[in-house]
């Protein structure tokens, strides 16, 4: 890393590159939330055509 400026902060690059880091890790973990929601709601759609499917069947 490089060394600090007159101020003594660290330079501009670090801090871009943390906010980069903390905007991709928000992406990815709303991505992986849509993903499980989506997954769940094919999960239950699948439980709820079977369940009409049986009953055809047996009724």
């Amino acid at each position: 890393m490089a060394p600090p400026n007159d101020a003594g902060h660290p330079p501009a690059r670090s801090n871009n590159l943390s906010k980069a880091a903390a905007v991709l890790g928000a992406a990815g973990l709303l991505l992986y939330i849509m993903g499980v929601k989506r997954r769940h709601r094919l999960d239950n759609e699948r439980e709820t055509a079977e369940a009409r499917r049986s009953e055809r069947r047996d009724g």
